[in-house]
């Protein structure tokens, strides 16, 4: 959600760098064009024939089919595929302890490892929710 909200994507096509959503919620209203509608559930709003639809018009060589299993198999693909060719992967912080630079990261599709492990560089963003003002070694990493 924090590239979302610093529009980082946006300002990576305006300088030609492609930059694709791992999460299949994120793809999905990223090919629409759309910005997510829910946090957790950013496609929340989306039909499976709204999606199929989607998948049909903007993925390369997809039959249309709104068997949510098919549909989930496809973006799979297209994304493992991302991965596997990627420059780098950049992925959110659900909690970050400054003193030892360790992240922590939480998902639930795969989504996280692959991009944070298939790229050879790895870029991790956060937004200052994250650090805590009253620490010393958060001054230090975190410009608060």
């Amino acid at each position: 959600m924090v590239s979302e909200e610093i529009e980082l994507n946006h300002a990576c096509a305006a300088v030609g760098i492609e930059a694709m959503e791992s999460d299949m919620g994120e793809y999905i209203v990223q090919l629409a064009g759309e910005k997510p509608s829910h946090i957790i559930m950013p496609a929340i709003h989306k039909t499976k024939e709204e999606i199929a639809r989607l998948f049909h018009e903007k993925v390369e060589g997809v039959d249309y089919t709104d068997n949510v299993d098919e549909l989930i198999q496809i973006g799979r693909k297209v994304l493992r595929e991302k991965f596997l060719v990627a420059d780098i992967g950049l992925s959110g912080v659900n909690f970050a302890v400054a003193e030892t630079g360790t992240l922590c990261l939480v998902e639930n599709e795969g989504n996280g490892r692959l991009s944070t492990t298939a790229p050879p560089v790895h870029i991790a963003i956060t937004g200052i929710e994250k650090s805590s003002k009253n620490s010393t070694t958060c001054r230090r990493c975190f410009p608060c």
